[in-house]
């Protein structure tokens, strides 16, 4: 106990022999007087946290920016679609991909022009339709099912509509809406021009047989013959104001002793139209 305390008076008058000095002596005397720390007893490596400067009294805080919701772009920019008055269950499908059955209310489809198709029981309708941005369109879609007219006519004619061409009479039956049709008929290289009407039913086929005008056969043969025109005898040659409607017909020549011939003529409105043959 007695060796403990003065070694212990020795060090502290060593320490204030130190302080003292000059801070030269003083730097080369101290790493003599350094006494290790106990293993035991840790260094903790000094950390700075600065302090934020409190706000002025008074002065205005810029606020953080509030988030924005999800969807919330979709929902202003993008169109809604309504489908009414379709059969209930048709499936409808726009630019070809199926969105679910009539009625439908459709949300956010891109601005522009689309494809709508309604299918129901093997019958379908398309339409385009043009959505604005965050606009909200209603469509009336109902599926009528078509009808269609055929012209029986023994010449070509176009069928015309207020004055959009529907087809020609060659190609079969036109498709149109049910309900009553005004029809121009024409062909113009015969000279032929008429007009029908008729009211055509849903899922219907109308039949119209117009009638057509008269044009002048001239028929004449060497040195005669009797004739029939498609099957109806007429006299003998020669015959030069045969009446004949316009169009095809099949003229017979027979000579008692010639034997006969036929031929095919097409008789038209706008000249007379000239047939003859030799027996001879």
């Amino acid at each position: 106990m007695i060796v403990l305390a003065l070694v212990a008076i020795a060090q502290a008058g060593a320490l204030v022999y130190v302080l003292l000095m000059s801070p030269t002596e003083s730097a080369s005397a101290l790493p003599s007087a350094r006494l290790p720390l106990p293993p035991s007893l840790p260094v903790a490596a000094a950390v700075e946290h600065p302090i934020p400067p409190s706000p002025q009294s008074g002065a205005d805080v810029p606020a953080e920016p509030a988030p924005v919701a999800t969807g919330q772009k979709a929902n202003e920019t993008g169109a809604r679609l309504i489908v009414q008055d379709a059969p209930s269950g048709a499936a409808v499908f726009v630019d070809d991909r199926r969105r679910g059955t009539a009625p439908v209310t459709l949300e956010g489809l891109s601005a522009g022009t689309h494809t709508l198709r309604i299918e129901s029981n093997g019958l379908s309708v398309v339409e385009q339709v043009t959505l604005e941005a965050g606009s909200t369109t209603s469509l009336l879609m109902p599926i009528v099912q078509s009808s269609w007219v055929e012209i029986d006519s023994p010449i070509e004619v176009r069928i015309f509509e207020g004055g959009q061409l529907l087809g020609t009479s060659a190609s079969g039956p036109v498709k149109v809406k049910p309900g009553t049709h005004r029809l121009d008929l024409r062909n113009d290289a015969l000279g032929y021009a008429g007009r029908a009407q008729v009211t055509v039913a849903s899922g219907e086929v109308s039949r119209v047989k117009p009638v057509l005008p008269e044009g002048v056969l001239q028929v004449n043969a060497i040195p005669w013959a009797h004739v029939w025109i498609d099957g109806r005898l007429v006299g003998d040659t020669p015959l030069g104001t045969l009446r004949a409607s316009v169009g095809p017909h099949e003229v017979r020549f027979r000579h008692p002793d010639r034997g006969e011939q036929v031929r095919q003529v097409v008789v038209s409105a706008l000249e007379p139209t000239r047939v003859s043959v030799d027996l001879r």
